[in-house]
């Protein structure tokens, strides 16, 4: 009996950790990744401290985390898009939330380019981003960001940058 136990823990363990090949290959590969126009909701990264979301860009700790994009969508259509289907035309734009993820890599690029400088809540980007979910998780990466005519992050870098957050981070099978 103990064995069984220790076995069915040890599956836990090392299959409950880290990014498995699975999610691996989805992630690193460019095609999985498709761009969006959003409209910014809410910019924060999640103090586990403290327990609160911070939103002051010029704090240091700002820039070397993850950041939660929180957006809605600027139509219906681009809402479509990102669903896959077409959504209730009877809900308000704003019920349709999402929540997207940079990761701190990609972080310090944005915020190098000075995009919490040029850009508020409210203000209509264009996001790369993945839109996958696997198992019991959602998988929403941010790779690409540009506002009209300015690219504050490369998708070639920041899907390099995803992969280096994962190569840190792998799981054991």
């Amino acid at each position: 009996m103990m064995l069984v136990i220790l076995c069915i823990l040890c599956i836990f363990v090392l299959t409950g950790c880290g990014y498995n090949p699975i999610m691996y290959s989805h992630l690193s590969d460019r095609n999985n990744y498709e761009t969006y126009t959003v409209q910014i909701a809410d910019l924060y990264y999640y103090d586990w401290d403290s327990k609160e979301h911070v939103k002051d860009y010029s704090d240091e700790r700002f820039q070397k985390n993850d950041v939660v994009f929180k957006v809605t969508f600027p139509s219906y259509e681009e809402a479509d898009k990102f669903y896959g289907y077409e959504v209730d035309r009877e809900k308000e734009l704003s019920e349709y939330k999402e929540v997207f993820e940079v990761s701190a890599e990609n972080n310090q690029l944005l915020a190098k380019s000075e995009f919490y400088e040029q850009i508020s809540v409210g203000d209509t980007i264009d996001i790369t981003a993945s839109d996958w979910i696997y198992m019991d998780g959602y998988f929403y990466y941010i790779i690409g960001v540009r506002c009209g005519e300015t690219e504050y992050l490369n998708p070639e870098d920041g899907l390099r940058n995803v992969i280096k957050m994962m190569n840190g981070n792998r799981g054991l099978i």
